[in-house]
């Protein structure tokens, strides 16, 4: 089973706390806040995560990468056109998710 996180916003109510990085990755406990979310939804059978990304969507790719050291698979759709909005990542996303409920 697949999901999609969307992981884009620039977190500007944080910045803060998270100025380097995606508000996302924020440091909760020496891990970022992605990898709970991660460990959450494995335990609810999904094996492959996608995240929708727009603000330094480096951080996160260089992070999970291929997913293969946290026991998923990931896929990235990444929107570089600002007016795209939240059901515009989603769009970019959809080739990932066919035949996924």
């Amino acid at each position: 089973m697949k999901a999609l996180i969307l992981a884009g916003g620039p977190g500007s109510r944080l910045k803060a706390f998270v100025n380097d990085r995606p508000k996302p990755m924020a440091i909760v406990n020496n891990r970022p806040f992605l990898d709970y979310l991660v460990d959450e939804l494995k335990k609810y059978g999904i094996t492959e995560i996608g995240f929708a990304l727009r603000f330094m969507p480096e951080v996160i790719q260089n992070y999970f990468g291929t997913g293969e050291k946290f026991g998923i698979k990931t896929f990235y759709a990444v929107q570089t056109d600002l007016d795209l909005g939240t059901a515009g990542a989603i769009k970019l996303a959809e080739e990932n998710l066919k035949d996924e409920p």
